[in-house]
């Protein structure tokens, strides 16, 4: 603060200054607090393999700056092999100090594969969650073809070969039946465990809302497979 007195050539001159410093471990407010940055995915926009690293490398940006990620996981159409990536990518999020929310318009057990690995799981109060088991179709041609004359002609080697079973057979060997079976038990398997991981729960409940859907809103609260329920503008 300036320190004034009178003089000869004003009626108020200032002759110096003075300042005061005080001291103290009181905490204060801030004048202007840290914004943090939220960023928002709709994974409908993402697809095939290129979309998945898109993805990811939003994720991992997030992860380096300890932000909020939104993930809007309606209309996704990834598989689980992509989707297992996600999961990766969305634990590095959380892992680094940030936080992910996923918000669930529906959703299909992939969806809430992904949403499962989350800090958060927040559902549209009035859309059903239909997460049913896995299922697997394969179309086979043999008899279409067949019938316009077509023959198809392959070069097969080993009896795991399923591709060409398509084009010239009606259903699958019982070789590439059990090759299937072993896949999807161990995919099953290791999706329901991985679930049951992130929302401290047994296997056998997570088995139990799957047999149990599609579940409604309010149901899926009440046994724990979402936090809370929101409007997309909430």
């Amino acid at each position: 603060a300036p320190m004034l007195s009178a003089n000869a050539r004003s009626a108020f001159g200032a002759d110096g200054a003075a300042a005061r410093l005080r001291v103290s471990q009181e905490r204060y407010p801030a004048i202007a607090s840290p914004r943090r940055v939220v960023t928002r995915l709709a994974l409908a926009r993402y697809r095939g393999d290129r979309g998945m690293w898109d993805v990811i490398e939003e994720l991992d940006a997030a992860a380096e700056r300890r932000g909020v990620v939104l993930l809007e996981t309606r209309g996704m159409s990834l598989g689980y092999a992509q989707t297992e990536e996600l999961r990766e990518a969305v634990l590095r999020v959380r892992n680094r100090g940030g936080k992910v929310v996923a918000y669930m318009d529906g959703g299909s057990l992939r969806a809430y594969f992904l949403a499962s690995a989350a800090d958060r799981i927040v559902a549209h109060p009035s859309t059903s969650l239909w997460i049913l088991g896995m299922r697997m179709q394969t179309l086979y041609y043999g008899e279409l073809l067949g019938k316009l004359g077509a023959t198809p002609e392959f070069v097969r080697v080993g009896e795991y070969k399923a591709w060409p079973e398509t084009m010239h057979g009606t259903t699958a060997s019982e070789p590439v039946a059990r090759q299937r079976r072993l896949l999807y038990t161990d995919t099953w398997n290791h999706v329901v465990r991985m679930i049951a991981r992130e929302r401290g729960q047994d296997a056998r409940v997570i088995k139990e809302w799957i047999d149990d859907a599609p579940l409604l809103p309010e149901d899926a609260v009440r046994r724990g497979l979402v936090d809370g329920l929101a409007h997309p503008d909430e």
